[in-house]
């Protein structure tokens, strides 16, 4: 496998990401088969794809970040969404990288740009909730120094939906 060498693209306002809604499309649909996977409830990724647009700027926030990887000829490899919450924390969403891409430390860029762009913003943590179904990040998030948290009411996510996710911190 040819290694990718993916350029790294900070950008405050998502349509400057062509194809990012493929991208969140090929997620939430990675995300119920695994989900349906673990608990075997299944999820429609299209009314999930439906509402995240419905909610995007929720999701985004004010000072939100999109940060993207990108390969040759400028097609997203990955993403990961940053919202500023109003405590000083910066909420991490939709960690995803395309399945072509994986396992050539596309993730770990992104969140160490993830985390620069946080502390620029005057950030002291970074908190995340995610499926327990999604082992690999969990374990990824853990091995870069993430630790379990309280739910956030700060968060975008709701109080009952975050009840049923594995909730992580790490302080900046």
């Amino acid at each position: 496998m040819t290694r990718l060498e993916p350029t790294i693209e900070i950008l405050n306002d998502l349509s400057q990401a062509p194809g990012w809604i493929d991208m969140q499309r090929e997620y939430l649909a990675f995300a119920a088969e695994k989900h349906a996977e673990v608990t075997g409830q299944h999820i429609s990724a299209e009314d999930q794809l439906a509402q995240t647009l419905d909610h995007i700027h929720e999701h985004f926030g004010q000072d939100g970040r999109f940060i993207v990887a990108r390969g040759d000829g400028g097609a997203l490899l990955g993403m990961v969404l940053l919202r500023r919450l109003a405590n000083g924390k910066a909420e991490i969403k939709r960690l995803y990288v395309s399945p072509k891409a994986r396992r050539q430390g596309i993730a770990h860029m992104l969140m160490a740009a993830l985390t620069d762009e946080a502390r620029t913003l005057g950030c002291h943590a970074l908190y995340l909730d995610t499926s327990a179904a999604l082992v690999d990040a969990i374990a990824m998030y853990r091995a870069m120094g993430f630790v379990d948290a309280p739910f956030d009411p700060a968060s975008v996510q709701a109080l009952d939906v975050a009840r049923q996710l594995v909730i992580l911190e790490k302080t900046l």
